[in-house]
């Protein structure tokens, strides 16, 4: 039976999968909003400049 799960892709290294995609996506997310904060700062300085 153990061989089923196995064979099927069932099991606890799914949930680690998920986990990790997880983790990445929230990584990239906060990249992607440090980049936009900064982005922000950017153009505020800009406009102050122009």
């Amino acid at each position: 039976m153990l061989h089923d799960d196995a064979s099927t892709g069932t099991g606890i290294m799914v949930g680690f999968q998920v986990a990790e995609s997880t983790i990445m996506e929230a990584e990239h997310i906060n990249s992607i909003s440090n980049k936009l904060d900064d982005l922000a700062q950017r153009a505020a300085e800009l406009r102050r400049y122009l």
